[in-house]
């Protein structure tokens, strides 16, 4: 019986996971989606964060995302530079205006010459 209710509870824990998940892409796909790129108004806004940067994606006062790491490496690392946080930031934007997942890729990283480690 035990056992059938440990199942029970993680299967209803799994559940909730899975619909919250539906429910944030679908809201963000919709605001993505809802209006022309000029009427959404997607803006960049990068920000010190650690020892670095990071960057935040505003559309209409509302946060779309919001990035204080580079995306894809498996350290936690700051941008070096607002330029770069500001460049990584408006590929997303152009991919976001595509429709295309924003996700950045490391490839991308090295052929934006992202700087992974910051001098101290």
């Amino acid at each position: 019986m035990k056992n059938f209710s440990s199942t029970f509870h993680f299967s209803f824990l799994l559940f909730g996971v899975v619909v919250s998940l539906i429910m944030l892409f679908s809201g963000i796909n919709h605001v993505i989606h809802s209006e022309s790129s000029e009427e959404r108004n997607l803006e960049v806004r990068t920000y010190g964060y650690g020892s670095g940067f990071g960057y935040k994606i505003i559309s209409e006062e509302k946060l779309l995302i919001q990035q204080n790491n580079i995306p894809s490496l498996e350290q936690n690392q700051p941008f070096c530079s607002q330029g770069e946080a500001k460049k990584v930031a408006n590929l997303v934007i152009s991919k976001l205006e595509r429709g295309e997942n924003p996700a950045i890729s490391y490839s991308e990283l090295k052929e934006m010459q992202i700087i992974f480690k910051c001098a101290e």
